[in-house]
Parts: C-alpha cells; structure tokens; sequence
C-alpha cells in the first residue's frame, strides 16, 4: 500500500509552546501490540557511527567492507541483520533475515522512543505519514522519533497537534494531553488560531497563536475578557480605560460584534491607501458572508454576533472624522488609472447628483443604510424554508436583502463607453469602484480632488 503523505515536505519548526505538558508514555495507543522492540544488544558495532542516533552504530555504504549482491547487503562475508544500514540516502533496519524492515512501526533501540519505516523500508525523518497499523497521521522528528504531545508549526506558521497517542488531530474539538486545555483542529490538521471565534456549541472562545483555547482573564488594548477557566468559553468583559482602536496590521484579526467590537454603523479602511494585501471578511449572524479586497473603505452596521475579520485595516466607530480613502489602481495593459471608494453622503460627500463615467468592470451601489452591500450578484446565497442554501430570486429580492435602492453594473451598458447620472441624498452611501471618475454635477467637483 503506498503510504498517504499529509502536507507533505513542510518545513516544521520544534518549537512548543511554552507550558505544556509534555507526556514522559513511551507508548503510542493501538501501536504497542505492532511495534517491534529492536534490542540495542542485537545491533552490529561495527560501522561507522550517525550522531544523529547518539551511541547507536550504524552499517554504511561507504564502508570499504560493505558491499551487496543485489539482494542483501554484506559486511565482508557475513550477512548483515537485525543492524539499521544507511545507504547513502536513505536509513533501513534490516532484519533477521537481511530484508528491510518495511511499514512499521517500532522501538529504537532506546526502547522509549517510537521510529517508522515506510513501504520501502526508509526510515521517516521530519515528515508526516499515515501508518496503516495505527490508521492515522503521525509525525516524525529530525532524528526519527514520532511527536507524541507536542505542537509544530508549518512553514506558514500554523499550528498542528500531535496527541499523547502521536495521532495528528485532524477531528474538530478536542483536549490537549495535558487535561486542562482545548482546540480545534480542521481535517487538514490545522488548529484554530486566529483569536475570537465559536466552539462547536456556538459559545465565543478565544484561540491564541499555538491552537490553544484562552482561559481566564485575557486582554486586549480595549478591554479585559473574562474566559471560564474549563473550558474557555467567555463570561465577560470590562474596559482597560484606553482609547478604542480597533485595526490589525500585517497579522489577522478577528473581531465579534458585541464582544471585543461594539454595535453600531462603522467604516473600515485601509491602513495604507494602494496596499493590495489588504482585505476584510465580514460574516454576518445569519450567515451571509462577503469577501473582499480592501479597496477603499467600506461601511458595515455591525450586530450581535457579526464577524469581521481584517488584514492590515482598521475600524473607526466616527466616520464623520475619519477620512474616506479614495484608491485606485493602473491596468497594467492600457495604463488607464481606475477609482474606488464608498462614502456616506452627508458625511463625506455632499447629496445631490453625480456623473460616474464607467470603465471596463465598473459597478455602482446606492445603498439607502449602512447595512453592508456586496456587488448585487444574485447568487449570494440565503436560506430557503427548508434552511438550505439557495440564492435570491430575482433583482428585487436582492435590493430586500442588501438594503439597495440602485445598482449598476457597466458589463450590463457596454463595456467602457458609458456614462451614469445617480442623485443620492443624506444617509445614503454612494459605492463606486473601477470607474474613470466621478464628478459631483451639482458644483462641477471630481471625487478625486473631493477626498483627496
């Protein structure tokens, strides 16, 4: 059977988190009936020793003595056996009879720690692999020996746990070894680890950077939470006395709406104009879920419950004193300079008409409340009456749901030779983004010398 590899060719790091109870079970569940104890006392000494298994000797190819015959390998006349051989590439345990040990797992000969051959007889280093006897993933280490209790991170920094069994957990909420703490981990293995966010049972938890859940008192530079100290789940909050911001840099955050972000109409922006990394995430409590890149700003009136989630943004909860950023970006093939940007009209921008001339992928929203709008496609799912996912009607369906009273898009004009007149009054929003400009007709005024 060909081994299953599981993100295979990570870079791992060693690290552990700090605190963690690390288990001395020289026992890997549902191995220890498979596993074969290689006695130290039956390894061949002569050879030339690896330092990375300590004092145990090792056969090798380069040894002038040692040779094959295409089957087993030889030192001088004598068989090599119950001997581990490295062959230049690759490290075997050759058995009793001279065959490679293949597709188990053992016992180093320091009879504590657990080693794995795969079902070509390689020893495994530094690699996930699934081990059909035991039936699930495990890891193994620099020197060989499988993670049992401990957390390692990917290349990208995201974290995985390997149980007191060595099992990688891939199988949604579970408790740590140590008894005391929990997780999540995704089926790819993956731990949850982006801050804020629900367990299984809809309560809010807070996952820190290593996959662990927070308990007990944790902070932020707006408030104090209050987490229960069994499982996590969170009881409260009261204010630190700093100023609110809310923003995240290069790293994600993940704000809840009613717990560590208030209620209320509120516009993110960039923290840079013309950054192209930047995006937001926002879900609201019935599920509707939006994704987009972050340019300009947007507009949300933000529930109980609602998630937004941000990378290198900020939230400011007093649009009439935080700049409307109007951005924009060149196409690389004609050059032409495009615009984007959502204001509310009696805050940034004054009510009256506008001319808006279209460009290729122009589209244009009237949203007559703050509650978010994305682009009008009708294939924003919703729940039927069944609660399955479906998708809204027709145009007026979609206008109910996202509080719209005007949407257009240019690929419904003709690409590129259009030009639009909307009038829009106080407290409604004027969204725009991939026009030529937009001039404010009423006093002969573009955008782009209005915001900037």
């Amino acid at each position: 059977m060909r081994i299953k590899k599981l993100l295979g060719g990570l870079a791992l790091s060693m690290a552990v988190f700090t605190g963690l109870a690390l288990s001395n079970n020289a026992d890997v569940k549902a191995a220890e009936n498979d596993a074969v104890v290689l006695d130290e006392n039956e390894v061949s000494e002569a050879g030339a020793e690896l330092t990375f298994k300590g004092n145990t000797s090792f056969y090798r190819y380069d040894d002038e003595d040692v040779w094959s015959d295409g089957d087993y390998w030889y030192k001088g006349a004598n068989k090599i056996t119950k001997s581990f051989f490295f062959d230049g590439n690759y490290t075997y345990y050759l058995e009793w009879d001279g065959t490679p040990m293949c597709d188990k797992l053992t016992y180093h000969p320091d009879g504590v720690h657990i080693i794995y051959f795969d079902e070509d007889g390689h020893e495994v280093f530094n690699d996930f692999v699934y081990c059909p006897s035991v039936g699930y993933t495990c890891y193994f280490g620099s020197d060989g020996y499988i993670y049992k209790d401990q957390i390692t991170f990917d290349e990208y920094g995201n974290p995985m746990y390997l149980n007191a069994n060595g099992k990688l957990e891939d199988e949604g909420w579970f408790r740590f070894a140590n008894g005391r703490d929990f997780g999540f981990a995704e089926p790819n293995g993956y731990l949850r680890n982006y801050g804020f966010d629900y367990d299984p049972w809809g309560r809010v938890v807070y996952y820190h950077w290593n996959g662990m859940v927070a308990r007990g008192l944790i902070q932020d530079n707006n408030f104090y939470y209050s987490m229960d100290e069994t499982d996590g789940h969170y009881l409260g909050k009261f204010a630190t006395g700093n100023p609110l911001y809310f923003g995240a840099g290069e790293d994600e955050v993940r704000y809840i709406g009613g717990i560590n972000i208030p209620t209320g109409e509120v516009m993110t922006s960039p923290i840079q104009k013309g950054a192209f990394n930047n995006w937001i995430d926002y879900c609201s409590a019935d599920h509707y879920q939006y994704i987009y890149g972050c340019m300009g700003n947007w507009i949300f009136n933000i529930q109980d419950g609602d998630i937004l989630t941000m990378t290198d943004c900020y939230v400011s909860y007093d649009p009439a004193s935080t700049p409307c950023v109007l951005d924009y970006w060149n196409d690389s093939e004609t050059g032409q300079v495009y615009y984007a940007f959502e204001g509310k009209v009696g805050t940034h921008l004054p009510a009256g008409t506008y001319l808006i001339k279209l460009g290729e992928w122009s589209y244009v929203e009237i949203l007559n409340s703050s509650l978010f709008s994305p682009n009008g496609a009708v294939e924003y799912p919703v729940f039927d009456e069944y609660g399955n996912w479906t998708a809204p009607s027709d145009e007026t369906e979609v206008n109910r749901l996202f509080n719209r009273r005007y949407y257009c898009s240019s690929n419904d004009l003709g690409a590129g030779k259009d030009e639009i007149y909307v009038t829009v009054t106080d407290g409604e929003i004027l969204r725009v983004d991939c026009a030529l400009d937009v001039i404010y007709v009423d006093g002969g005024i573009s955008v782009k010398n209005m915001l900037q």
